[in-house]
C-alpha cells in the first residue's frame, strides 16, 4: 500500500506504543497536529529520522549474526515457524519496491485490459493509484481520528485509560472505514489482543481474519487478554473519573484532618460566640459552625439556638426531624473540629466509612496526638521487593521507575524480610566494585540475620521482583513486626520510639510490600495537621 516494508512499519508502530504522544519520539504524535499524525509524517521525516532508524534496527536487526551470546543463544532457541517468519521480513523488505510496483502499477493494468476490456490509463488510476490512497487513508486514520479527543463526531471515548491521546471512536461508520480499528484506547491498553474490542458484537474484520488464520494453523500465539483484565481497568477508569468530579466538591473538611478540641475549649468558644451571634452545634462528636445556613433553616432560627452548644445528634437524626443526605453533605461542609469527650467510637467509624474502609478489629483508637489516623494516611507508595543478591545497577533501575527511595530486600530461598536498600544513601557512596550488588550495601535487620545469610550465599538465585514475602512465625527468634496500612500511627511511633529508623509496611498476611516508612514520614505528617 506504499507504507513501508513490515519491518519498518512495525518498528514504528512499536514506538508509537512506547513513546505515545511524544513529539519527538512517536513518529505520528497527535501533538504535533492532526495532518500530521495522519499522512504528514509520511510525506515530510521526523526531525529525529536517525532515532527511529535505530529503533527499528534495535527491534529488529537484519544481521544473520548475532552480537553477542545471549542473542545467539535467543536466535538458537527460536522455533522453524520464527525463523521462517523473519526470513520472510528480511526477503520482504529487500524486494518491497518490486512488491510496489508490482500491485499498484502491472497488476492492475493487467486486469484493466485483458479482463475489464479498459484502458490502461484507467487502470492505472482507478485499480492502481486511487486504490492505494484509499487503502492508505484507511490505515492511516487509526492514529489520527483514533488519537483526537476533541472531534465530537468519532463519538470518542476513553473507557480504559485517558493519560494519553487514544480513544474508542464509537461511530459505526468509522469503524467501517478503518475495518473494525475504531477502539485505539483499548489497543493501546492491550496492545497484545489480536482484537481491537473485548466486545463479541463489535465490527472487527481484522479479528475475524487472525482467527480463521489460526484455526487453520497457519498463525500461531494468539494472543486474547482476559476478560477480568479488561473489567479490571474499565472499573479503575471509572473510578478515576469519579474521583476526579469529586475532588472538585466542597466535601467539607476530612473529619482526620479536624483540630481536637476539649470540652473546655468548647464550651469557652460557645461563650464568646454569643456576642458574635455564631451558632455551634455538636453531631455525632463533631462540632459544627452552621451560622452561614441560620437564615435558610426550614425550622427557623429558634430551632438552632437553643441547640446553641448542645448535641444535636437525636434531633438531627429523626428526634425532630430526620434530615436527607443532602443535608449531611452540607451539615459536613461546615465541620471546624473533634470534640474530645473520650468516646471517639462513632467519629472513628465516620471516618472508616468517609475516608477508607477498616477491618473492626482496628476500630477503637485512643486519644492523643494523632487521633484516629493510620499508616495509608501517610500516603505511602506501593514497594517492590529485591534480593540481597540483586545487582545494584538493577536495582537503581527499580528505584528510578518507580521513583522509590527506599527498597525491602528479601531472602531469596525463605522470602523473609532482611532488611532495606537506602537509595539515597547509596548514590552519596562510590560503589566498590565493577558488578556490585545488594547485601554490601543494605541495612540489615540484625548482625546475625546477615552472618546466616552469607554463610550460603554462593547457592543463592535472585528471586522476581514482585516475589512474595513470608509472614514472621512467633516463637523462634527475633522477628519484625507486621505493620499494615491500617495501622494505627500512634502504633508506628512507639515503634520508632523503640529504636527502629525504618518500618516495612506489609498487607498483614506478609505476602504484599505496600512501602517502607521513616520517622522523617511521620513528623511531616504531624506537621501537617491543624492545631488550635
Amino acid at each position: 500500500m506504499g507504507l513501508g516494508p513490515i519491518r519498518w512499519w512495525a518498528g514504528l508502530h512499536r514506538a508509537h506504543h512506547q513513546y505515545t504522544d511524544d513529539p519527538d519520539k512517536d513518529p505520528y504524535s497527535i501533538k504535533r497536529g492532526f495532518l500530521w499524525a495522519h499522512w504528514g509524517w509520511l510525506l515530510k521525516r521526523p526531525r529525529s529520522d536517525a532515532f527511529f532508524r535505530d529503533f527499528v534496527e534495535n527491534e529488529f536487526s537484519t544481521d544473520e549474526l548475532a552480537p553477542n551470546e545471549l542473542e545467539y543463544t535467543g536466535e538458537r532457541s527460536r522455533t522453524h515457524y520464527e525463523n521462517f517468519t523473519r526470513q520472510y521480513i528480511i526477503w520482504q523488505e529487500k524486494k518491497y519496491w518490486s512488491f510496489f510496483i508490482f500491485s499498484t502499477i502491472i497488476l492492475p493494468i493487467i486486469v484493466s485490459v485483458y479482463l475489464c476490456k479498459d484502458t490502461w490509463i484507467n487502470g492505472l488510476i482507478y485499480p492502481g493509484l486511487l486504490r492505494m490512497c484509499a487503502c492508505q487513508q484507511s490505515l492511516l486514520s487509526t492514529e489520527s481520528f483514533g488519537h483526537a479527543r476533541r472531534l465530537p463526531f468519532t463519538f470518542p471515548t476513553q473507557p480504559f485509560n485517558d493519560k494519553n491521546s487514544s480513544v474508542n471512536c464509537m461511530n459505526p461508520v468509522f469503524a467501517m472505514i478503518s475495518f473494525g480499528q475504531n477502539s485505539q484506547n483499548y489497543h493501546h491498553e492491550f496492545p497484545h489482543d489480536y482484537r481491537d474490542s473485548s466486545a463479541l458484537w463489535a465490527y472487527d474484520p481484522t479479528k475475524w481474519f487472525i482467527a480463521v488464520l489460526h484455526h487453520l494453523r497457519l498463525v500461531e500465539d494468539v494472543s486474547r487478554t482476559p476478560a477480568n483484565l479488561v473489567v479490571q481497568l474499565q472499573i479503575q477508569q471509572q473510578q478515576a473519573v469519579l474521583n476526579r468530579r469529586r475532588s472538585q466538591l466542597n466535601w467539607g473538611t476530612p473529619i482526620s484532618k479536624l483540630p481536637m478540641i476539649t470540652t473546655k475549649e468548647f464550651k469557652r468558644l460557645c461563650g464568646t460566640a454569643d456576642d458574635k451571634h455564631r451558632i455551634y452545634i455538636v453531631i455525632q462528636n463533631i462540632i459544627h459552625d452552621i451560622t452561614p445556613f441560620m437564615d435558610q433553616h426550614p425550622g427557623g432560627i429558634a430551632l438552632l439556638k437553643a441547640s446553641h452548644g448542645k448535641d444535636a445528634t437525636k434531633a438531627f437524626y429523626g428526634g425532630v426531624y430526620g434530615h436527607s443526605t443532602a443535608a449531611v453533605n452540607l451539615l459536613a461542609t461546615m465541620r471546624i473540629g473533634v470534640l474530645a469527650s473520650g468516646n471517639d467510637e462513632d467519629v472513628w467509624r465516620r471516618v472508616a466509612r468517609e475516608e477508607g474502609e477498616v477491618n473492626d478489629g482496628d476500630s477503637r483508637r485512643q486519644q492523643n496526638r494523632l487521633p484516629w489516623a493510620t499508616v495509608e494516611d501517610l500516603d505511602i507508595r506501593p514497594a517492590i521487593s529485591i534480593n540481597p543478591s540483586t545487582s545494584i545497577n538493577r536495582a537503581l533501575e527499580v528505584t528510578f521507575e518507580n521513583e522509590f527511595t527506599y527498597l525491602p530486600v528479601i531472602d531469596e530461598d525463605h522470602k523473609t524480610l532482611l532488611g532495606v536498600l537506602n537509595v539515597e544513601h547509596l548514590e552519596k557512596n562510590k560503589l566498590d566494585s565493577v558488578e556490585p550488588i545488594t547485601k554490601n550495601y543494605m541495612l540489615w535487620f540484625s548482625q546475625k540475620a546477615r552472618e546466616k545469610y552469607e554463610k550460603n550465599f554462593s547457592k543463592r538465585t535472585a528471586t522476581p521482583l514482585n516475589s512474595k514475602i513470608v509472614k514472621p512465625k512467633a516463637g523462634k527468634g527475633k522477628h519484625y513486626h507486621v505493620l499494615t496500612p491500617l495501622t494505627p500511627l500512634e502504633t508506628l511511633a512507639e515503634f520508632f520510639n523503640a529504636g527502629n529508623y525504618f518500618a516495612i509496611i506489609t498487607n498483614g498476611e506478609g505476602s504484599l510490600v505496600y512501602g517502607v516508612v521513616t520517622p522523617e514520614d511521620l513528623t511531616k505528617y504531624e506537621h501537617s495537621r491543624p492545631r488550635l
